[in-house]
């Protein structure tokens, strides 16, 4: 069924979802309906069998610059409504959407053009894969406004960058620019502002060109080993590889023959054939 947006720009090209913030006016401010609209995406993402890799990205100079605040006013009036859960409405609240991309066996790149504070480095923080412009910028905001981080910030952030570097930027709420996010482990790569959309759809569409149910399984141990013993994380291996083995010996099968054949494989929904170098990805 066909999803109708109206502050957010949805498509599918090459296996590659791009959902695209619109609202440049604003840098992208975030407004309760825009959450709920990208809560919606990600759950469309989620069901598409023919989408394996999705990008977040906003339209103009502006990734997500933090929640509306002409909105966030109306809630001294008492005029704003809260974010309404449920398991069958997508609500936008910012922890349960980070929880559905933390959760999703799809990877997720934070494809970051300009400006990502507050709400929008939530945003940012529960992706896969984070490629930055040379233009782009980070903050935590919260702090600005007497409130902690949301979308699961404080849990994120010193996983990332180290507890002592998250709570700099939580307690004082400055920006870095896109240098400093990549020294600090914010940030996977920094391309040229005028390459940038070049270099993302590159790269967005190789994890397309991989096995998907290997990849997906690489970033669920991953993600659940940041919180499990060395000892649990090794069975998990194991049941990943037992499951591969078992539910998709034709993928594993194509990785070998593909080697033994001396050529490029092609795994089954893949976009296309993966080429590997073994030259140092730049």
């Amino acid at each position: 069924m066909t999803q109708e947006y109206k502050d957010l720009l949805y498509s599918v090209e090459n296996g590659v979802a791009w959902i695209k913030f619109n609202r440049p006016q604003v840098l992208n401010a975030l407004t309760q309906d825009l959450h709920v609209e990208l809560h919606r995406a990600i759950r469309q993402v989620k069901n598409d069998p023919e989408v394996l890799v999705m990008v977040i990205t906003g339209v103009g100079r502006g990734f997500a610059a933090g929640r509306d605040m002409n909105e966030q006013a109306e809630g001294l009036t008492g005029e704003f409504r809260s974010f309404e859960t449920g398991e069958n409405k997508p609500s936008g609240n910012p922890w349960e959407m980070a929880l559905e991309m933390w959760n999703m066996q799809k990877p997720i790149i934070a494809a970051v053009n300009g400006v990502a504070v507050g709400g929008g480095l939530s945003i940012v923080l529960a992706s896969d894969i984070i490629l930055a412009s040379e233009n782009a910028t980070f903050g935590e905001f919260f702090v600005r406004r007497g409130v902690v981080s949301s979308g699961l910030g404080q849990w994120l952030l010193p996983r990332l960058v180290g507890m002592h570097r998250a709570k700099e930027m939580l307690m004082l709420g400055e920006l870095i620019d896109a240098e400093q996010a990549k020294e600090w482990g914010l940030v996977n790569h920094v391309y040229p502002a005028d390459e940038f959309e070049d270099r993302i759809r590159e790269f967005a569409e190789k994890l397309a060109q991989g096995p998907a149910q290997a990849i997906g399984l690489m970033k669920r141990l991953v993600n659940d080993g940041m919180s499990m013993s060395i000892e649990a994380t090794g069975r998990a291996e194991m049941q990943a590889d037992g499951v591969l083995l078992s539910r998709y010996r034709d993928q594993v099968n194509e990785g070998i023959a593909s080697y033994m054949e001396k050529r490029a494989p092609k795994f089954e929904g893949a976009i296309g054939e993966r080429q590997w170098s073994d030259e140092k990805y730049k």
